[in-house]
């Protein structure tokens, strides 16, 4: 969800348990919030987005999951701009930067996604 003011987007992602919690589902929750939380403290002027991206993935990859969407991505004028956060990019983080951090769309290494 988000909303737009004076020209500029936002982004919010938010998840929420009701009632019972699946432990398997906990287990991926976990999972993300966990690189979720690594990506942001190594979020830093002049910080290579691969490297955040190839951190966070591997992560995955040892917990026996693909990312199979970028890490995130630049809002601004528009919801989804540049900077893509993902392993493919090339640029580095910048001071003042607005981004949105995503680990999400996982899938289990032994299946097709």
């Amino acid at each position: 969800m988000g909303c737009s003011y004076n020209g500029y987007s936002s982004d919010m992602t938010r998840t929420i348990f009701v009632d019972t919690i699946d432990q398997d589902i906990k287990n991926i929750y976990d999972l993300v919030l966990n690189n979720q939380q690594i990506a942001l403290e190594e979020m830093k002027d002049g910080a290579s987005i691969k490297i955040i991206s190839r951190i966070v993935e591997g992560n995955f990859r040892m917990n026996g999951y693909d990312l199979i969407h970028a890490l995130g991505h630049g809002i601004g004028m528009n919801v989804h701009e540049e900077p893509i956060i993902s392993f493919k990019s090339e640029k580095n983080l910048r001071e003042n930067m607005i981004i949105a951090v995503e680990p999400r769309n996982l899938c289990p290494r032994q299946v097709w996604c």
